[in-house]
């Protein structure tokens, strides 16, 4: 915790100033002199410095402080999936980075603007991990924008059962686990059960 503010700068450079004059002196020698000199100087600077810094450490704290306010208030209005939402445009690619290579499995696979609305709503937020080890990354995906909030947000459903939902650098990963999946993509999530 500092104790130095600016408005009381002077006032400590002076007592610590005070505090070192009013020691008797050595009249002895001429570097004694010197040296009681130097060192009143070298105290007056670390006192300056000590309270320059601290100056310095709350405005980087007040900062902070102020970037940790906006992020909190940015999440507030990240995408849920619960609320109403509308879909801009949407469109089939086939070249998701995927260790499948065979695309025809893409072929037939389509969605219309009802069934990215209904994966979207009955999907759950997973985890990274999750992402990774329950579901199939395949080739086939619908990317596009939906609008919610006066906020856009891209989107991206993969033919493996999982979608994201983007905005700046934020990703939002969803699984889709619900039953009727089975129509609605081309591979269903590992069911961590029935390996037991």
């Amino acid at each position: 915790m500092c104790i130095c503010h600016a408005d009381n700068l002077q006032l400590v450079a002076l007592v610590g100033l005070t505090a070192l004059t009013s020691a008797p002196k050595p009249a002895t020698t001429i570097c004694t002199n010197v040296g009681n000199h130097a060192m009143r100087q070298l105290i007056n600077l670390t006192i300056i410095l000590t309270c320059v810094s601290c100056d310095i450490s709350k405005q980087k704290d007040d900062n902070y402080n102020k970037s940790r306010d906006m992020v909190a208030e940015d999440n507030l209005i990240e995408f849920n999936h619960a609320d109403i939402f509308e879909i801009l445009n949407h469109k089939k690619t086939n070249d998701y980075p995927s260790s499948e290579t065979d695309t025809t499995i893409c072929k037939n696979w389509t969605l219309t603007v009802k069934h990215i609305e209904q994966i979207i709503k009955d999907s759950e937020i997973i985890s990274g991990p999750d992402w990774h080890h329950l579901f199939e990354h395949l080739p086939c995906s619908i990317t596009g924008q939906l609008r919610q909030k006066d906020r856009t947000f891209e989107f991206q459903i993969n033919g493996g059962s999982w979608l994201t939902i983007m905005n700046k650098d934020t990703t939002i990963y969803f699984g889709h686990f619900k039953p009727d999946g089975d129509d609605l993509f081309i591979s269903r999530p590992m069911d961590i059960e029935s390996e037991d």
